[in-house]
């Protein structure tokens, strides 16, 4: 990877020097605390699919960092669900590192196998409540005839469309 050298050029003296190097985030997407946190991590061990309570401590689109009682084996696939008043759908993933603190409980770090279910981390970073309560947006769209408009207008969960 070649990393572009930044100068700056002063008129009053005609040479240049190097300025120190720009601040990268090394990931392709940011990471956010989650709101709702209780998960479920699962790995198959041979014919049994183990299961284990887990607690989010962060996610990004492309992957997310659980805390878990028990450790996935490295390099392994896994499945996250998160628990609530309901389930999310399981979202497979790659175990990239488990870190493992003394006193603490063991930290594994899942890369997701495509970018994160927009529902799954709609629910992560913005709640259960939150999720459910999204205004379903209609397209731009208004029918000609009144009744028809009014019928429109009354309908659950589009009382926020946009004209």
């Amino acid at each position: 990877m070649s990393h572009a050298r930044r100068v700056r050029y002063d008129a009053a003296r005609p040479f240049i020097f190097p300025l120190p190097p720009l601040q990268s985030n090394r990931r392709s997407h940011d990471r956010y605390v989650p709101v709702e946190d209780r998960a479920w991590l699962g790995w198959w061990e041979g014919t049994t699919f183990r299961t284990t309570e887990a607690t989010l401590l962060n996610i990004s689109k492309g992957g997310t960092l659980v805390e878990s009682e028990i450790a996935p084996p490295r390099r392994s696939i896994v499945w996250i669900c998160l628990e609530g008043s309901r389930r999310t759908e399981w979202v497979p993933g790659k175990v990239l590192e488990v870190a493992r603190e003394e006193n603490s409980p063991p930290q594994t770090r899942v890369m997701f196998d495509e970018i994160c279910p927009y529902a799954f981390f709609e629910v992560a970073v913005y709640g259960w409540q939150a999720a459910r309560d999204a205004p379903i947006i209609k397209p731009n769209y208004q029918s000609e005839d009144p009744a028809e408009r009014e019928k429109e207008e009354s309908l659950p969960g589009l009382s926020m469309m946009m004209y």
